[in-house]
């Protein structure tokens, strides 16, 4: 069994000799917190960490090159936290990228944009992604095969190129996800000691940002869904129509679920918004055994809970619905 996981891109361009150039991994080791931070990159570890050092007291830069925070999940959802990240004092950057960085002062590192803009940070955070570990382990001399992006290829029985030598986890893919790891580590184990033909399920991970406010999603967006020719119809709530997010204080936010026009089956959705990656899971459970919009609507959701927005939204679709987004 391999898993030997993945480790933070380090581009050449950043000089990671130098102790205020980090990683991830880097930053954790941090005893100080630093005034000022630019963090390279507004994807998953970027956004998390953007919001970690915010409610810090950090003053924060992100720079994306890609024109919405998030660029894999749903272009509303990047909106949405780019909003957020406005009003709690975040600099958002996007449709740009670092060109160069000066060390040369020791009182700060200056960060030159490609379109001509400069920030100075006392810490740059480089979380631009992660790269599997399997270089100069020996397995591709043994017959593994590395496919793009360094991974070793498996089939969906985590079977590698070689009889008997199974993968799991970063290494064998994305998504680079923790929770994706074990499931895939269980079912290559099941495989190993039985000979069995188990296989893994992509269509229903769920993807948890713990920024805030939380960002998940599950199966397909709905621009994914058109451009693999499906027909789809979105339901959509905002969480100001729901009483649990009213009382605790955290409205703002919203829950879009796509399903298949006609059978109103759930392919996908994306939710924003307090603890939704708790809430996700109860679409996850649905595209995984093909529920529908009319089997979500006639669960019974209990008052006053989050969870209420998900059946609020189901209902929405059957045009039985309250609140609309």
């Amino acid at each position: 069994m391999l898993a030997t996981g993945s480790e933070p891109a380090r581009p050449s361009l950043f000089d990671f000799s130098d102790s205020r150039v980090v990683t991830s991994d880097e930053l954790l080791d941090l005893t100080a917190l630093p005034a000022r931070i630019v963090i390279v990159g507004g994807g998953v570890i970027g956004c998390e960490f953007a919001s970690v050092f915010a409610e810090l007291g950090t003053a924060v830069t992100v720079v994306e090159m890609m024109d919405q925070l998030l660029p894999e999940e749903d272009k509303r959802a990047g909106r949405a936290l780019q909003q957020a990240f406005k009003s709690s004092g975040i600099t958002v950057l996007l449709g740009d990228a670092v060109a160069a960085l000066d060390t040369s002062s020791p009182t700060e590192v200056a960060v030159r944009l490609a379109g001509g803009a400069e920030a100075a940070a006392d810490v740059v955070l480089v979380a631009i992604g992660r790269r599997p570990l399997s270089r100069g382990l020996g397995y591709e001399e043994a017959g593994l095969e590395i496919g793009a992006g360094g991974f070793v290829v498996v089939d969906e029985t985590l079977r590698t190129a070689v009889d008997g030598v199974f993968a799991a986890g970063d290494l064998a893919g994305p998504p680079l996800l923790a929770h994706w790891a074990y499931h895939e580590g269980a079912v290559a184990a099941a495989n190993a000691v039985t000979g069995g033909r188990l296989a893994v399920d992509r269509r229903a991970v769920p993807n948890c940002i713990f920024s805030h406010p939380e960002v998940a999603s599950v199966g397909l967006t709905e621009d994914r869904a058109l451009a693999a020719g499906a027909d789809v119809v979105v339901a959509s709530v905002r969480l100001n129509g729901n009483s649990k997010a009213v009382i605790e204080g955290e409205s703002d936010g919203f829950i879009r679920i796509v399903a298949e026009t006609g059978s109103g089956a759930i392919l996908g959705a994306t939710l924003v918004g307090a603890k939704v990656t708790e809430l996700v899971h109860e679409l996850a459970l649905a595209i995984r055994n093909g529920l529908t919009f009319e089997a979500v609507a006639a669960t019974i959701h209990a008052h006053p809970t989050l969870s209420e927005a998900i059946g609020e939204a189901a209902l929405g679709a059957l045009g039985r619905g309250i609140h609309s987004l």
